[in-house]
């Protein structure tokens, strides 16, 4: 038993994400309509999910897809981006869940590569 359950974002949970990131991250937290531009605006669409502990959303993570191009091929890649878990969850292995969960779904769809950039708590993840 993991204590916690994913499941794939659904829009009513938009607030709870925000929230997440405004804890984690204060001012520097994505606003609304940041976060819509990374995800509901993006033209090429995108990976999302959250982990819910006890019904309650207590992590979220994404990934952008874009277009790029990758030895002179247009090819879509995939960008591991505003993922947090709420400090009462911390230690459950949510992020580890997320970011596998959403590798296998890009792996799926095609992407030809995921980019992610480690912070010293997800270095080993990474």
């Amino acid at each position: 038993m993991s204590g916690y359950e994913l499941a794939d974002y659904e829009p009513a949970q938009r607030a709870d994400y925000l929230g997440l990131l405004q804890g984690a991250w204060g001012d520097l937290a994505l606003s609304g309509e940041e976060f819509d531009w990374w995800f509901k605006e993006n033209p090429a669409g995108s990976l999302m999910s959250v982990a819910r502990v006890q019904g309650r959303v207590a992590g979220v993570a994404s990934h952008s897809l874009f277009r790029m191009m990758l030895g002179g091929e247009e090819r879509i890649g995939s960008f591991s981006v505003h993922a947090t878990t709420a400090e009462s969850a911390r230690g459950l292995g949510i992020f580890p869940a997320l970011e596998s969960k959403h590798e296998e779904r890009a792996q799926e769809r095609g992407v030809a590569v995921v980019l992610a950039f480690a912070s010293k708590p997800t270095a080993p993840i990474f």
